[in-house]
């Protein structure tokens, strides 16, 4: 068994994601069309609490309202609809756009007394946000950050041409729990 990598296993027909022990290549797994990778900061977390995480858990109302609203594209940038901004000089490039206006904390839409519930229901609605993004045609990238008390989500497209929003080392971030999924 690999010491410091999980491996994902996704059921097509419950919609579950099962995390294993690995003796895989990398920590990265791919469902059709969708790949899902993570730090060695949040393998750890995954060694230290067992737990299923059901792609369908039942989100809370605010935070389904938010997704259903929709997203936008605004100046050849994706927002979630109701934090479309205007693009900005502020930024280097549109990733670095999207990246910040696209960013929000999953506890402003729902109240948990256990932040690991707060994990389960944003990697949840990032499932969903991706299979929402898939209707655009293009490549996205959503970033899921987990410290101890807090879960922050933020989506960008990605686009070769723009600086890379995080380090392809993401084991470097060590303060942090990081899950990205990008669709092909």
């Amino acid at each position: 068994m690999c010491k410091y990598h999980i491996r994902g296993i996704f059921c097509s027909k419950t919609r579950k994601m099962n995390f294993y022990l690995c003796p895989c290549e990398k920590w990265r797994i791919f469902v059709p069309m969708i790949s899902i990778k993570w730090n060695s900061k949040f393998s750890d977390l995954l060694k230290e609490h067992s737990f299923d995480i059901y792609l369908n858990e039942k989100l809370p109302t605010k935070l389904l309202e938010f997704l259903n609203e929709g997203i936008v594209l605004k100046d050849d940038c994706y927002y979630f609809k109701s934090m479309a901004a205007e693009y900005s000089d502020t930024f280097q490039d549109k990733t670095g756009n999207e990246a910040f206006n696209n960013k929000f904390y999953i506890d402003i839409f729902c109240y948990r007394k256990k932040p690991l519930s707060y994990l389960k229901i944003s990697i949840s609605f990032c499932w969903r946000l991706i299979e929402k993004l898939n209707t655009f045609n293009e490549q996205f990238r959503i970033i899921l950050t987990y410290q101890s008390d807090f879960v922050n989500i933020r989506f960008h497209k990605f686009r070769k041409s723009d600086i890379e929003y995080l380090s392809e080392n993401i084991d470097k971030y060590e303060n942090e729990c990081i899950v990205i999924f990008q669709n092909f």
